[in-house]
């Protein structure tokens, strides 16, 4: 498998309704343990780094891997419009529950939003994940930029949408000068689902956060863990890290952990 092949790699279409669908990705193995790549915001499978190294990996390792674009994101059908957190959390359930072999546990590999879906999902399908690793993980980041609009942009985004009128707005990024569209649902919406206190999590969860994060202050990410009710969280600080954390050497931290949740180092790998 060449650094490229995950973009490379037979595209599968999986039905969501009558005129949507998401496009993935299945290496299937024999393992009794699989990878599943759950991408952050607006990040595609198509030239992401972090998917690229973690394919090669699964391939080192005769793991499973899936990885898919989310709603509206790269290969898979649909508007930012319309994206949501309440969507692209049935989107993974949809991948856990007819992608994934039902006899194989998955190892949910979270980057930024990707981290808060793998723990919605595991809320509701315990049984088919074994571990969850957070990659600058980013719960509840609707409400960080709900924060940011001012009082008269949440009257004029909400007006539009009771007007039914396309209600986004443009918000500035550093990983696109285009900036990013944000939909007045995602933000509405997300309020749903957030991660609260006490939150009843039965799978080890392994977190890496970069300490020059801006994204998601390594502080909020602290707050977080504090809310999970679990004894079997870590989280690893980095102090050189930004939120993407896809240096090699990055990488290769998370590879380690990857190598004890799936028992590789157990085994004499």
């Amino acid at each position: 498998m060449s650094p490229s092949s995950i973009s490379m790699a037979n595209i599968l279409r999986l039905a969501t309704s009558v005129n949507e669908h998401l496009s993935y990705i299945h290496i299937p193995t024999a393992s009794n343990i699989g990878l599943v790549l759950v991408n952050g915001w607006y990040s595609t499978l198509n030239g992401s780094r972090k998917n690229n190294f973690f394919a090669n990996y699964a391939r080192r390792r005769k793991l499973t891997l899936t990885a898919y674009d989310h709603y509206a994101h790269g290969l898979s059908s649909g508007s930012m419009d319309n994206f949501t957190i309440g969507t692209a959390k049935k989107d993974l359930l949809r991948v856990l529950d007819e992608v994934v072999a039902p006899s194989q546990r998955q190892i949910l590999i979270g980057s930024s939003m990707g981290y808060w879906l793998s723990l919605l999902a595991q809320r509701q399908r315990p049984e088919k994940v074994a571990g969850i690793v957070g990659i600058g993980g980013a719960p509840n980041f609707t409400a960080l930029l709900l924060d940011e609009l001012a009082p008269g942009q949440i009257d004029h985004l909400s007006h539009l949408a009771r007007t039914e009128q396309r209600a986004s707005y443009q918000r500035p990024s550093q990983y696109d000068p285009a900036g990013y569209q944000v939909g007045w649902s995602l933000l509405q919406e997300g309020q749903r689902h957030y991660i609260t206190k006490g939150w009843k999590v039965n799978c080890p969860i392994r977190l890496f956060h970069g300490m020059h994060d801006t994204d998601m202050p390594w502080t909020e990410a602290i707050k977080y863990v504090g809310f999970l009710d679990s004894r079997d969280v870590t989280i690893t600080l980095i102090k050189d890290g930004n939120h993407r954390l896809s240096r090699e050497q990055d990488l290769k931290r998370v590879a380690k952990e990857l190598d004890l949740l799936s028992g590789y180092e157990m085994v004499g790998g």
